[in-house]
């Protein structure tokens, strides 16, 4: 009768921690962000310290005349009120610096080889562009190679044909200057001056596109894994122009953050992405060590080319203010229980019956 109770009661404060054991584990997704230019806390640069080229501000050049980037407070079609970077003509530029004494040499910040495969980027932004431009991404073409990856926002008569009027679309090349070197894929609709939520995942050759939570479905990248070149101007991944530093096919936006992860995001970890959309950034780990042999693009010391199919007409941008204050919703949900625990439950309840069995 002893040994029975004693069972009895064993089995019963398992099966009580059981509903209130808080999880052993959390989606720890977050720990793969490792730049995070949180345009929403009042800076344009990221919070790791990656290289950061801001052209229309401290490092403004000669051929640039373009307006300077300012973060002002917006205001987006929900109601809530927040701190946005207001591109209107001008585009930064982040993870490579200038090698000194050269001119168009440059070094890949440590991370870099992240964006190459395996990868994912979160932004949140309202382009109000009616041209052509580069919302965000690797992707860069001139007279030596073709390669990178991006959100594009438009129509470009490049290559017979890329992107769709008023439309936002992932746009790729292969790192060959010949016909299909570069593709158009994945078009989000129009979303011209509409507040939307972009996660881009790269994985094992495949790309796909969420857009406010939800897949606009997955399509073949144009590589395996993208050549993207760190070592020329121009090309590092750049946010809001083609190429910041002439302000040639820049974009006309309102963006609250741009993130990116070394690791390919779940259907699930988007959707707690665009829930989380105005709150706290995920815990990240910053850069990675950088790779003892970085891929290399041809003839580095050569000045790059960028395309000149035309001169995109850009929209001014009109942010609205309001008073509201977004509610923000954790990013990384709970996993099970811990599954020791329910073996240790379910082999003190199996005690019962082999009790009742010899009582019997």
């Amino acid at each position: 009768m002893l040994k029975k109770f004693i069972a009895i009661t064993m089995a019963l404060a398992l099966t009580l921690s059981l509903m209130s054991i808080v999880p052993a584990s959390a989606d720890d997704f977050g720990a793969n962000c490792w730049f995070d230019a949180e345009y929403k806390d009042g800076s344009l640069e990221d919070k790791y310290g990656a290289t950061m080229y801001d052209f229309s501000g401290k490092d403004k050049g000669s051929d640039y005349d373009g307006p300077a980037i300012e973060i002002k407070d917006v205001t987006d079609d929900a109601g809530n009120t927040f701190k946005a970077a207001i591109f209107s003509g001008s585009g930064l530029e982040y993870l490579h610096k200038k090698v000194d004494g050269t001119e168009y040499e440059y070094v890949s910040d440590p991370g870099f080889e992240k964006l190459n495969a395996n990868f994912t980027m979160e932004m949140y932004v309202k382009v109000t562009n009616t041209g052509w431009g580069l919302i965000a991404g690797t992707w860069f073409n001139n007279s030596q190679h073709n390669n990178g990856w991006g959100l594009q926002m438009g129509y470009i008569g490049l290559y017979g044909g890329l992107g769709k009027a008023n439309n936002v679309s992932v746009i790729d090349g292969a790192g060959a200057l010949s016909d299909g070197a570069v593709q158009t894929s994945l078009e989000a609709g129009k979303l011209r001056n509409k507040w939307s939520h972009f996660v881009f995942v790269n994985e094992n050759g495949k790309n796909t596109l969420y857009l406010n939570g939800e897949s606009l479905g997955t399509a073949d990248a144009k590589d395996a894994a993208y050549a993207c070149v760190p070592d020329q101007a121009n090309s590092a991944f750049r946010v809001g122009s083609f190429r910041p530093a002439t302000a040639q096919f820049d974009i006309t936006m309102e963006c609250a953050y741009v993130r990116l992860y070394g690791a390919p995001a779940t259907a699930e970890q988007a959707k707690a992405m665009f829930d989380n959309k105005l709150g706290a950034a995920p815990s990240g780990g910053g850069s990675a060590p950088a790779p003892s042999n970085p891929t290399k693009a041809p003839d580095p010391s050569k000045p790059t080319e960028a395309p000149k199919p035309g001169d995109p007409t850009d929209a001014p941008a009109g942010p609205t203010q309001a008073p509201a204050n977004p509610t923000q919703a954790p990013v990384n949900p709970p996993k099970t229980f811990d599954l020791g625990i329910v073996s240790i439950a379910a082999m003190s309840l199996s005690s019962l019956v082999v009790l009742k069995k010899k009582k019997k």
